[in-house]
């Protein structure tokens, strides 16, 4: 009985282990997602994201942006003072997001990539 258990119990483990590997297994190509996370954006007035940024660029999404653009928009977005309570920050990137200025206009297509991508894929649900 305890060895059916047991043979069971390695079936199970297996199987969500397989189920977790597809559902997030494809999150490594959206670490360029990072450059909008405010709560690293104190850090990345000391260092710009390059690795994140370089991500994006190499990505299918990449034709969307001036890349030049945005490298720049970022870096200005970064140094701004950065609000703590989280009902500030979700208004000031959602005013951010809906600008249409040239200002933050590349900022803003990111802001709007960033909700758009689903993180899990239709088969694993």
């Amino acid at each position: 009985s305890s060895g059916i258990n047991a043979e069971y119990g390695k079936e199970v483990a297996d199987r969500l282990s397989r189920c977790l590997g597809d559902r997030f297994g494809g999150l490594a190509q959206f670490k360029f997602l990072s450059l909008l996370d405010v709560g690293r954006f104190k850090d990345y007035t000391l260092a710009f994201p390059t690795e994140a940024f370089e991500q994006l660029k190499h990505s299918p999404y990449a034709s969307l942006f001036d890349l030049s653009s945005l490298e720049n928009q970022l870096k200005a977005i970064y140094r701004r003072k950065i609000p703590t309570k989280l009902d500030d920050i979700v208004k000031e990137n959602f005013e951010l997001s809906l600008d249409q200025c040239s200002a933050t206009n590349e900022y803003a297509k990111l802001a709007r990539l960033c909700v758009t991508i689903p993180l899990t894929i239709s088969s694993a649900e």
